[in-house]
């Protein structure tokens, strides 16, 4: 069954990229390995205006003595600054099959 979590609020700024992100679990604690899914949710804007975020460069590394972390830039569409919280989503049931 998947699990799931929620971070934040951020302020994202506009612009491309406008911001950077990352998280990770402490060494030996669930989900270390295995596919994460996540996308930023905006608030509405102050001014009327369509807001569109945007996850580039999203990817999983490990350090070398560290746990397994996610991270990736996030722009913003439009050109006034948004809270937004970050939605992932992962799936515990994999976990084996990312396992080397």
């Amino acid at each position: 069954m998947p699990a799931d979590f929620v971070v934040g609020p951020f302020t994202i700024g506009p612009g491309n990229p406008a911001a950077s992100f990352s998280f990770s679990w402490p060494p030996g604690q669930h989900p270390n390995k295995g596919p994460v899914f996540c996308m930023f949710s905006p608030n509405h804007p102050a001014q009327a205006e369509d807001v569109k975020l945007f996850i580039t460069d999203y990817a999983m590394g490990r350090g070398v003595n560290g746990p397994v972390y996610y991270s990736g830039l996030v722009s913003n569409s439009c050109s006034q600054a948004v809270s937004a919280r970050l939605f992932g989503v992962y799936f515990p049931e994999f976990q084996a099959d990312w396992q080397m």
